[in-house]
């Protein structure tokens, strides 16, 4: 009877650690690790990293094979536990990776641990993005063809269809500010 639970005990630790993604970092520098209520910039993979900083490390958050809960956010909340722990304060994005339909299920993430010492002059640069001059959104529609594209889906704008989404279907659309009228480009 030990015996069973022995073994159950073990299975049970082996899949719950199967179920969180895979995260492995490479420290080169580490500092004083930051209080959990200091905040992590991250900084995406598009936009200029900051200026002066020392880079402290690489993280990457991957999947482990059975990983279950593994959306954009709990990934980028592991890689700032990361980046908390070697005392970096900002995450530069280099890579990722969102889930495929015939690989991986979930969204992997590469990231550069950098330490700031001015986090403030950063965080006001990043505030200053530039506004367009323009009065309406730009919504992209895309759906890929897998299990379940049989079934066609209704795109509302307010209480009016204004589009049947099908299998292997993309448009962009224009919506303008009152959002009573769309455009398709």
């Amino acid at each position: 009877m030990k015996m069973n639970c022995g073994l159950l005990l073990v299975v049970g630790l082996f899949v719950l650690n199967a179920c969180s993604p895979k995260v492995s970092s490479s420290i080169s520098t580490n500092y004083e690790p930051l209080d959990y209520r200091e905040e992590i910039v991250v900084i995406g993979m598009d936009q200029p990293g900051p200026e002066a900083f020392e880079l402290l490390g690489e993280v990457k958050i991957g999947d482990a094979g059975l990983t279950m809960d593994c959306g954009y956010e709990l990934v980028l909340e592991k890689a700032r536990l990361e980046a908390r722990k070697a005392g970096g304060n900002v995450l530069k994005i280099i890579e990722h990776k969102p889930p495929t339909a015939l690989g991986s299920s979930c969204h992997r993430l590469k990231a550069q641990i950098l330490r700031v010492e001015n986090i403030e002059s950063l965080l006001e640069d990043m505030e200053e993005e530039v506004v367009l001059d323009v009065d309406y959104a730009i919504l992209n529609v895309y759906r890929y063809g897998g299990v379940g594209s049989i079934v066609g889906y209704d795109l509302f704008l307010g209480d009016s269809v204004i589009y049947r989404v099908k299998s292997n279907y993309k448009t962009t659309l224009h919506i303008d500010k009152d959002g009573l009228s769309w455009v398709q480009t």
